[in-house]
């Protein structure tokens, strides 16, 4: 089961105090999504305090190892991207019928 998040509310954004993790990995699912179907996008971004962080995921599906490997961060994010797109494909989730 996914563990709560814990979040401030401030004016016109939540802040997670705990659960950035499980957010990420979230938001990273879908992003990978986002290769397969077409219509709205989401409404939604993540902000990072770390730099550079919102950015590289935002534009994930462009990017590639060789810019991963500049920090820590971005390799875990890339990797795992990595991980969901190779499990969609390899379930070839869209064409079940469930």
């Amino acid at each position: 089961s996914l563990q709560p998040l814990v979040i401030k509310n401030e004016e016109y954004k939540y802040v997670v105090v705990d659960g950035q993790q499980r957010l990420t990995t979230i938001f990273i699912i879908l992003k990978a999504f986002e290769n397969f179907i077409n219509g709205e996008k989401r409404k939604f971004s993540i902000i990072y305090d770390r730099d550079k962080s919102k950015e590289f995921l935002e534009n994930i599906h462009e990017r590639n190892e060789e810019e991963a490997e500049q920090n820590a961060d971005f390799w875990y994010m890339f990797n795992a991207y990595e991980t969901v797109l190779s499990w969609i494909e390899g379930e070839n989730i869209f064409n079940k019928k469930f």
